[in-house]
């Protein structure tokens, strides 16, 4: 009869498809694509929050183009105007040094096309 298999992950010498797909689901859900954050747009507000709290200097702020038919009705990334930290806003850490938010330099005006949102990625801090 064979040795009980460990517990441990450091020490398990048969790795099950448990272990696999666990290990798996972090990795998919470790990058935060294309979430719309948390706060209102209307010319004034500076503040806005993420979902799940994000590794430092991890995030990224995009203008979006508006969502179309052809896109699925999904708000994408791809040729939408990317915002500069620093220049168009800071990150919001908590005491651990993990981000929880962003705040704008300047409010973000009213869009002038209609279905323009704010979108942003990052990597997530608690995985």
């Amino acid at each position: 009869m064979p040795p009980p298999i460990k517990t441990t992950w450091a020490d398990k010498e048969i790795l099950t498809n448990e272990d696999l797909n666990n290990n798996f689901t972090n990795l998919l859900t470790l990058n935060i694509y294309n979430e719309i954050p948390g706060g209102v747009i209307n010319g004034v507000n500076l503040t806005f929050t993420t979902a799940l709290i994000f590794r430092a200097n991890s995030l990224r702020v995009y203008l979006s183009k508006p969502a179309t038919s052809e896109g699925g009705g999904e708000y994408v990334t791809d040729g939408a105007a990317r915002l500069f930290k620093t220049t168009n806003y800071t990150e919001t850490l908590d005491i651990n040094g993990n981000g929880t938010g962003f705040v704008m330099v300047t409010p973000v005006p009213g869009f002038t096309i209609p279905g323009q949102v704010l979108i942003v990625d990052y990597q997530r801090a608690n995985v």
